[in-house]
């Protein structure tokens, strides 16, 4: 019998970095980043009941960077012209 294969998250919150594992669709518990960090190099995970237990990393959303300028601009001016034309009829309402 083979043992259950754990899922391995990493995520980043600013500088820090944190660690959690699932085994199946049970949820996350907290994950020591030098063990996660070994699981993930070698592909196992021993801890807290887990023998050698096969794992994988879960593919994590990808990093988003921030619009360029001009297409930040841009978006800008098509929100604050959606704005303006649902607020011009209640204006001239008023």
């Amino acid at each position: 019998m083979s043992a259950p294969t754990a899922e391995i998250w990493i995520r980043h919150r600013g500088t820090r970095r944190q660690a959690f594992y699932r085994v199946g669709t049970t949820g996350w518990h907290d994950l020591p980043m030098p063990v996660a960090d070994k699981a993930v190099r070698t592909g196992r995970l021993t801890y807290a009941g887990l023998v050698d237990a096969p794992c994988v990393p879960r593919e994590t959303q990808a990093h988003l960077t921030p619009p360029g300028a001009s297409d930040f601009a841009s978006k800008a001016r098509a929100l604050n012209s959606a704005i303006d034309s649902i607020l011009n009829p209640a204006r001239g309402a008023a």
